[in-house]
This record gives structure tokens, sequence and C-alpha cells, in this order.
């Protein structure tokens, strides 16, 4: 059946059928007749049937899409069946089609008044170096993920953090307030570390 226009989930297990299957027949007490490209013939209960038609054309190209935390790429369009199936069409007419609660979905914040800004400074600081071409084309290809730490930093978000349960050794003399500072920073995703050279970055690195 037409990839492009079924979603076909048979018996509970989350992977679309369509392209085995020829055609699906309507029979009389809730039944469906199902014949498959190889010419074998079932018959189900409609209850264990997921058929899903007439999708939506989606535009995701403002977010990253992440199965399993890993990015989704290079797909030509999207269609969406009840909000439920989203499935995928990549070049030479593959498909592959996912639960949308088994997606992740994360903004690309280029365009955000902060992220652009941050961006720009980064540009000019980069005009006092010299030869820059090569920092300039990595700015202009960076892609700020809205769960990511440069999009916190643009926005002054807290990173953050994680229950830290370990036992630290300071090597060095520190009072009560800077060891509990460095725990805090060290369960933070991203720990940033503010001090003069000469004082606590200096022991602690």
């Amino acid at each position: 059946m037409n990839p492009e226009n079924n979603v076909i989930i048979l018996q509970g297990i989350e992977k679309d059928r369509c392209t085995d299957i020829e055609k699906l027949e309507n029979l009389p007490g809730g039944k469906l007749q199902i014949t498959f490209n190889d010419g074998r013939c079932y018959t189900y209960n409609q209850s264990n049937v997921e058929w899903y038609t007439k999708p939506k054309i989606i535009d995701l190209s403002k977010y990253y899409v992440f199965y399993n935390k890993r990015l989704i790429q290079d797909y030509l369009r999207i269609y969406d069946f009840d909000d439920i199936y989203y499935k995928f069409k990549f070049a030479n007419d593959k498909y592959v089609t996912y639960s949308k609660k088994d997606l992740v979905f994360q903004k690309n914040c280029n365009e955000d008044d902060a992220v652009k800004a941050l961006l720009n400074y980064l540009k000019k600081v980069t005009l006092v170096v010299q030869d820059n071409d090569f920092l300039i084309k990595q700015l202009e290809a960076v892609d700020v993920k809205q769960n990511s730490i440069l999009y916190k930093y643009a926005t002054a978000a807290v990173p953050q953090q994680t229950k830290d349960t370990r036992d630290y050794i300071y090597p060095f003399g520190s009072n009560k307030s800077q060891r509990q500072a460095i725990v805090v920073r060290l369960s933070m995703i991203c720990p940033l570390f503010k001090a003069r050279p000469e004082r606590v970055k200096r022991r602690l690195f």
C-alpha cells in the first residue's frame, strides 16, 4: 500500500507494515482481512489493527528531531498521521515511521534575539584575530539547539543540575563556602569556574 498515505500497525507492535500489505478488506463481525504482498491472507480483529490514512504534511524545519538521542537528518518530508505517528521520507523513496511519543523536538534558536546578539558579538571578536576566516565560517555554521549550553549561556539560563553524591578531596586549603561552591559547579551539566588565575583555578586544575 502507498506508504505516503498509510500507517498500519498490527497487534500493538509498533512497526509500520503498510509496505508489506497489498490490501485491507472489512469483514462482518468487526474483522479485517489483510492480504500481504506475498499472497498470504489473514483475518484480524479490528481492535488488533491500527490503520491511519490521510496524513498532513508538516514543516519541522525550525526544529531538530531526535530518536533515541540521535538526530534525524537529511529527510525530505514528514507526514503526520493523527498526531500519533510521524513518517519521514528520505531519498530513494525510503520511509521510516516513528511513534510521536518516542521523538524529542528541540527548537533551532538561531533566530532568537539573545542568540543572534551572542553570535554577532563572537563574530566581532574574531575580527581582531589574524587569519580569522576559519573562525567566522565555524560561527556561521553554528546551529544553536534549545537545550544546548550555548543557548542557556546566551539567555542567562541556569544550567541543569544533577544530584551529586560523590565525596570530593580538596588538596588545598579552603573554607566551607568555597567547598560548597565547587560542589555546586561540578553538579552542573557544564561547569564554569570564575576566579582570579592565581587562586582556586590554578590549584583546582
